[in-house]
């Protein structure tokens, strides 16, 4: 790897785990408020009704979101910089 490769903080290159993030609070927040809002939308215009996560799928983001965080919270407790590969 090039010295330009190692220093960089993108989000191909270190931001697995910000990205497992963003995709577990975006998928909690359609399950816990999108798809009421889209169901009312749908039923007023006589649209289909939106897809619906069950209760286990929510409760599994939920734990892998908040072993993320506790995986995080140990490396801060290290002093572990996360911020680039190498």
């Amino acid at each position: 790897m090039s010295e330009n490769t190692d220093s960089t903080s993108t989000l191909f290159l270190a931001g697995a785990r910000p990205a497992a993030m963003w995709v577990g609070v975006i998928s909690l927040l359609y399950s816990g408020i999108g798809i009421s809002l889209l169901s009312w939308i749908a039923l007023i215009f006589g649209l289909p009704t939106v897809p619906a996560f069950s209760d286990a799928t929510a409760e599994n983001i939920l734990y892998g979101l908040l072993g993320l965080g506790g995986m995080r919270t140990v490396e801060k407790l290290k002093s572990v910089q996360t911020n680039k590969i190498g």
